[in-house]
């Protein structure tokens, strides 16, 4: 699988002390087309930054948000949705991100509500202190999952691999912890590109082959699904896989984007 790096291009919006933050473009391309989209990750390091993304919600997302009794899921919701909107900012120019709502489709998926740009989807995740969005035009659906390397959680993630995609992973040179990352991300990637989450049986979302590239890339294919693939970026105590039709090219900034995710983590 080859890809392309893009330019690490510096946010149209200013954000003044927000250091928790990247945000970049998202580039597909197959023989004839070009697809533009953006995406955004993002972490709260002070209180400020906190008020900052709170007063960016609307009216109904403050709401829903006031009706969250966990701390964590607040948390969550808030770092999703600002990135959502910070990634429509990096995506359209818009200046005032306020405007842009996300809405729970019929599916529990998140819609986007913005101006005539009816053709923009998002997709979000959040583990551990980051929260990330990946805006994309509808005709390149694109799914995305971020998770948190650790001890426990891989204890959980080896449970719910197949034997098929146990013996995958042996065979490749990807460290065990990281491949099972590796595999549950791809998978959560792809339901939320589908727009199913796991309401459909779990196996339907088995691997089939992976194989591992340069600077912790891998490329992840699946069985039932063929006509998709995921790619995996290794950035260090975090793991993400972006799902994405199989005839396309990714262009992502890895290198940045990794150097950002360690950068973070000293």
């Amino acid at each position: 699988m080859k890809g392309f790096d893009t330019p690490h291009l510096l946010p149209v919006l200013k954000h003044p002390g927000h250091t928790g933050l990247y945000i970049d473009n998202l580039i597909f391309k197959n023989r004839e087309e070009v697809f533009a989209g953006s995406i955004c990750f993002c972490r709260f390091l002070s209180p400020e930054e906190h008020k900052t993304a709170l007063s960016r919600l609307q009216t109904g997302e403050r709401e829903y948000y006031d009706t969250i009794k966990s701390e964590k899921r607040r948390k969550d919701y808030l770092l999703g949705r600002y990135s959502a909107k910070l990634a429509v900012a990096k995506l359209t120019g818009e200046q005032e991100p306020d405007i842009v709502t996300v809405e729970k489709g019929d599916s529990g998926q998140p819609v986007l509500r913005y101006r005539s740009f009816a053709d923009i989807q998002v997709s979000i995740t959040h583990t551990g202190d980051f929260g990330a969005a990946a805006v994309f035009p509808k005709t390149c659906p694109l799914g995305i999952d971020l998770e948190k390397v650790s001890p426990g959680r891989a204890k959980v993630l080896a449970k719910k691999m197949t034997d098929g995609e146990k013996k995958l992973l042996e065979n490749t040179n990807i460290p065990r912890d990281r491949g099972l990352i590796m595999v549950w991300t791809a998978k959560e990637a792809l339901s939320k590109l589908l727009k199913t989450g796991f309401t459909i049986p779990f196996d339907m979302f088995e691997i089939s082959e992976m194989t591992s590239g340069n600077h912790g890339q891998a490329a992840v294919y699946f069985r039932n699904f063929p006509g998709y693939k995921s790619l995996f970026l290794d950035l260090g105590s975090y793991g993400f896989s972006i799902a994405f039709s199989g005839a396309l090219e990714p262009g992502i900034n890895s290198a940045a984007l990794k150097e950002f995710f360690l950068r973070e983590e000293k």
